[in-house]
């Protein structure tokens, strides 16, 4: 395989440093879709081993999270891109992190939660902001606020059912006698989890709090007009304020859902 991009991540949260760098140009949309497709194969890792502990903390509470991330300390990671050789037929691609002395599947796993939540909010941040929003009503402005968050919802659930069927492909293939079985149960699993994932996106996508925020995150751009010139504002984290320490955790950033 031939390395094609490198992708430098950058994280303090108590600097307040969030940072992704490649070396080949990526939107913010690609690199929160290659973040995804990390993150859930990391989890399925996680949930095909039966850590279940370590699922279940990924897609709790977020200050948990948080606080594990300040235990490790500055973050300096390189998530590597690989072109794999189809004979000039197509273009695959994979992507592995590398490998960081004392750092876990968990740790790196919660790297990426809040990478790709902070991301995904600074996408929605700048939306909000973009001048072609002004010249509609509160009501409309906000609508197109939500029908964006809701088109990046349906993104990275779909995302993560790449991400789940890559790690079940890329799975270690052993020929013993128990071989047809643990092929059988990891595929179930991964249809498993990929149904109640696609059976709950609608009720993500129409939660009252998403929709909460989408009014939020309105009001905060629409008061930073009014008071741009008269002072300024230092807002923790995102564009517009969102704080990535405690609060608007969702699934769809942060992983899957799953059946107990």
């Amino acid at each position: 395989m031939k390395e094609t991009n490198r992708i430098n991540l950058k994280m303090d949260i108590e600097k307040n440093i969030f940072e992704v760098n490649a070396t080949k140009d990526l939107s913010t949309l690609e690199l929160i879709n290659i973040l995804g497709l990390v993150m859930s194969e990391y989890n399925m890792v996680l949930m095909t081993q039966d850590d279940m502990e370590s699922v279940d903390f990924l897609v709790g509470d977020k200050g948990a999270i948080i606080d594990r991330i300040l235990e490790i300390g500055p973050i300096d990671i390189d998530l590597v891109e690989y072109k794999v050789n189809t004979f000039g037929t197509a273009n695959h691609y994979v992507y592995e992190i590398d490998e960081q002395e004392g750092m876990s599947i968990l740790d790196v796993a919660c790297i990426l939660s809040i990478l790709g939540s902070y991301m995904g909010d600074t996408m929605l941040d700048a939306f909000a902001m973009d001048d072609r929003l002004k010249s509609l009503d509160k009501q409309e402005a906000i609508q197109e606020i939500g029908n964006l968050r809701k088109t990046m919802e349906i993104n990275m659930h779909l995302m993560q059912i790449y991400g789940m069927i890559g790690c079940t492909y890329k799975d270690e293939r052993i020929a013993d006698e128990y071989y047809i079985d643990r092929i059988v149960d990891k595929v179930a699993i991964t249809l498993e989890v990929a149904q109640d994932m696609l059976d709950n996106l609608e009720s993500d996508m129409d939660d009252e709090d998403m929709l909460d925020i989408d009014r939020e995150r309105y009001d905060l751009v629409e008061d930073m007009g009014k008071n741009k010139g008269k002072h300024s504002h230092h807002h923790h984290d995102g564009c517009c304020g969102h704080d990535h320490s405690e609060g608007h955790h969702h699934d769809g950033y942060c992983g899957h859902k799953h059946r107990n």
